[in-house]
């Protein structure tokens, strides 16, 4: 068990690169988003994919998420506020930036996920 895991985590590791940084402007908001974002890590983990919050050089936050069973499946998701003007509303959006679910409810959303990264018999 103890072997499976930590396979698990180098894979991650090696896949991913090391873990997001939260940079200092808007701390708040990062924070929120960076929660959002690791709770749907769990989630998709739970569901047998490989998922890590992914910081880019331009300093936006991710889950970079693989079917293990099927590596050329993947998804990058995102998490923004609704609007400015509205911060406890967020959402988990797709790659090309379209809202897909709710962000209080990351389960939903993993759901979603998986099933869009099934591979064919899955």
């Amino acid at each position: 068990m103890i072997r499976e895991v930590a396979l698990r985590v180098l894979l991650t590791w090696a896949m991913f690169g090391p873990p997001a940084t939260i940079p200092r402007e808007d701390k708040k908001v990062t924070d929120d988003k960076i929660g959002h974002l690791q709770r749907l890590v769990s989630e998709l983990g739970a569901r047998g994919l490989l998922a890590r919050v992914v910081q880019a050089q331009n300093g936006r936050q991710f889950v970079r998420v693989i079917n293990p069973k099927a590596t050329s499946l993947s998804e990058n998701v995102t998490c923004r506020p609704a609007n400015a003007s509205d911060l406890p509303d967020w959402w988990y959006c797709w790659s090309w930036g379209e809202p897909m679910h709710t962000a209080d409810d990351p389960a939903g959303a993993a759901t979603k996920v998986a099933r869009v990264l099934a591979a064919v018999g899955e």
